[in-house]
């Protein structure tokens, strides 16, 4: 599995669509976390417009396609969406040096 950083830069004047579909979106990234595939997310601190979601996937366009069923992105409310392979060399979720 590979790991990806992902980031969602949000639809600017979305905060109002957001706050309505935000439990459907968080049910969304629950499920993604109960199947091991969503290490950790949230909002930036410095910019709260973008969020950072870390994931371990067989590759790019199979979590592209996971992530198109994202509420957020189902309502247009993400402007822009990254995928990025990560390599990782410190990893709480492993205990084996690489």
């Amino acid at each position: 599995m590979t790991t990806f950083a992902v980031t969602y830069r949000y639809r600017d004047d979305s905060d109002a669509e957001r706050h309505t579909h935000r439990p459907a979106h968080v049910e969304f990234l629950q499920d993604l976390h109960s199947h091991g595939y969503l290490y950790m997310s949230g909002p930036l601190a410095s910019e709260p417009s973008r969020a950072l979601l870390v994931f371990e996937d067989t590759d790019a366009d199979t979590l592209e396609t996971r992530l198109d069923g994202d509420p957020f992105f189902e309502n247009g409310l993400i402007a822009e969406r990254t995928v990025t392979a990560w390599n990782v060399f410190f990893d709480p979720r492993r205990t084996t040096e690489r």
